[in-house]
């Protein structure tokens, strides 16, 4: 018996709304500018068959993300970094990929690493991380819907990837290790957001972080009650957990 391919079945599966909250469907010539239309406004998508992207669609992209950050930026915390739109449009292609490759079971390995190569526009700037944040903050949705059922798929570990380059939007993604917070921390807007999404996802593993530890500490002051199922040490605590943890450490292991 021939071996099954790590991209072979499930593809009637991902063609009906699946286990997460956000549905994912197939569909004909749908382009990135739809895409982002759907995902935005209803929480759902529609995918096609891989196809170049065009100009024109890429233009007609650049305006909706342009008007979404607009309409979210009223709701982060004061003080977000500026839109940066080449970050933006790469971050969105990234997914749109992805997703297209969810669903098309037929597209073998090697277009998957040669479509999602390449990087982000100013990867290490705030503004990166924040224009970013707009499609890929749909990630852990993504994951949990390929993993659940083919955690072999290799779409997989390039989803890995993309939530360790950009770790405010994969709070919520299981098994990404050796995150790095450094420009996150740098920002007091998106470590605002990082750390309510820990709190509000009840992510341990990223609360371990000494750096994050007293800025929920610092967030929610006299009231451990809105850390919700996050533990966090004490002052003083010299538990070992909480040892050789140097102030401002940004690395989770």
């Amino acid at each position: 018996m021939t071996e099954e391919s790590p991209r072979a079945g499930y593809h009637d599966y991902f063609a009906c709304p699946g286990g997460s909250h956000k549905s994912w469907t197939v569909g004909a010539n749908v382009s990135l500018n739809r895409f982002l239309c759907l995902l935005f406004e209803h929480g759902h998508v529609q995918v096609a068959g891989f196809a170049d992207i065009n100009n024109a669609d890429r233009v007609a992209a650049s305006e909706t993300l342009l008007q979404t950050e607009a309409a979210w930026r009223m709701n982060v915390p004061a003080g977000a970094p500026d839109f940066h739109p080449g970050a933006a449009l790469w971050s969105a292609e990234q997914f749109f990929r992805c997703c297209q490759f969810a669903v098309q079971r037929e597209i073998d390995i090697v277009a998957i690493d040669g479509a999602l190569s390449g990087n982000c526009p100013d990867s290490g700037a705030s503004a990166a991380h924040y224009s970013a944040d707009l499609t890929l903050r749909f990630l852990p949705d993504l994951t949990d819907l390929i993993a659940g059922i083919a955690s072999s798929d290799p779409l997989v570990a390039h989803l890995h990837a993309l939530g360790r380059s950009f770790p405010l939007s994969s709070v919520g993604m299981k098994d990404v290790e050796d995150i790095n917070i450094e420009v996150i921390a740098q920002d007091d807007c998106l470590m605002q957001m990082y750390v309510d999404r820990i709190v509000d996802r009840s992510a341990q593993e990223r609360a371990e972080n000494q750096a994050v530890q007293q800025w929920i500490q610092r967030s929610i002051g006299v009231h451990g009650a809105l850390a919700g199922k996050i533990s966090i040490p004490n002052e003083g605590d010299d538990s070992p957990k909480n040892q050789g943890h140097e102030q401002g450490e940004l690395i989770h292991e």
